[in-house]
């Protein structure tokens, strides 16, 4: 008999540890995808001119790593290159978007779908349409925006 309930013993303790080990595990991934945290970045091409790189950072806080986009508008302002360098530890995924401006309208604009594994860089280009009537002589100006999620990592 006192084998039986050693085993039993055993038994019930093996179930409660696991049935511990779900419940923290379904905390942890509940606390990850509610903690999903955004990198956002706005800022100017000006002057606005081809085959120039401009580049912009993206970080949650000062001294943190960041997500890094360049941007190379090709001749004709047709077309632009973006590289999109990522120094977190965990993955990104969001949207890039050009706009060019004549004075306050946008004239022509554009954006791309981007996924960056952690320490990696992915180039991509992002083709701009144009606003019937303008051309690039017309643009002065523009805005990139990007929007990066920070992927969750579970345990």
């Amino acid at each position: 008999m006192g084998v039986r309930r050693a085993l039993q013993l055993a038994l019930a303790a093996g179930l409660a540890a696991g049935l511990i080990s779900a419940i923290m595990f379904g905390i942890a991934a509940s606390l990850e995808l509610l903690s999903r945290r955004k990198l956002h970045v706005v800022g100017p091409l000006a002057p606005l001119e081809a085959n120039r790189w401009y580049i912009f950072k993206a970080r949650e806080a000062p001294e943190r790593p960041v997500v890094e986009v360049r941007v190379l508008l090709h001749p004709g302002l047709a077309k632009a290159r973006i590289r999109v360098s990522n120094y977190l530890d965990r993955d990104v995924k969001g949207t890039v978007s050009l706009s060019l401006y004549s004075g306050e309208d946008v004239v022509a604009s554009g954006s791309a779908e981007v996924e960056v594994r952690s320490r990696e860089s992915v180039a991509l280009e992002i083709c701009l349409s144009w606003r019937e009537g303008f051309s690039p002589s017309d643009a002065d100006w523009g805005v990139l925006e990007a929007t990066f999620l920070i992927q969750p990592r579970f345990p």
